[in-house]
């Protein structure tokens, strides 16, 4: 569609305003690119921006990875926290993941920003090298935006497994449903 402005009319201030006619108007076939699969890739690096993510939030693992954790021995260093309203019925999905310092083992405030209590002081996650890193954490990085990574993962604990790992943890940490 080709468009012109043509002059009508008068503003209050006695001014000519324009108005938006089609000129005319084709049939025309409008191709899309087809949308390509996001490819994310594991990616190892300190620089200043990927340990900036751990110190403004911890990275969320799969249902299986923090079922790892806590067979680990890092049952204490989790707390619970959830994906608002994005169930199959608008319910929370609820979660495991490192804790914000001083918030092991309890429920993650409603902003749940802060410093992963996993992160070292040289700035490199704790787990790494134990093979323990949440997905999350692997996959982020400072070379792309992936803005719909946070709810991957959380997408992951809407399952059987997620819910019982979820009320194993919150057993042992003696918290109520």
């Amino acid at each position: 569609m080709v468009l012109r402005f043509l002059s009508k009319g008068k503003s209050r201030i006695g001014q000519r305003m324009p108005t938006l006619l089609p000129k005319r108007i084709t049939k025309k076939i409008i191709r899309y690119e087809p949308i390509r699969r996001l490819v994310m890739k594991e990616t190892i690096c300190s620089c200043h921006k990927c340990v900036k993510m751990c110190e403004d939030r911890p990275c969320w693992p799969t249902p299986e990875e923090a079922d790892q954790l806590i067979e680990n021995g890092f049952a204490d260093k989790l707390m619970l926290d959830w994906w608002s309203a994005c169930g199959p019925d608008d319910e929370d999905i609820f979660l495991l993941g490192p804790a914000i310092v001083g918030r092991e083992g309890q429920y993650a405030p409603s902003f749940p920003w802060g410093r992963c209590n996993l992160l070292t002081e040289n700035g490199m996650c704790s787990l790494h090298d134990k093979g323990l890193k949440p997905l999350e954490g692997r996959l982020a990085n400072c070379k792309t935006d992936q803005p719909k990574l946070h709810g991957f993962v959380a997408r992951k604990w809407d399952c059987e497994l997620g819910r019982a790992v979820v009320a194993r943890w919150k057993n042992m940490m003696g918290l109520e449903d």
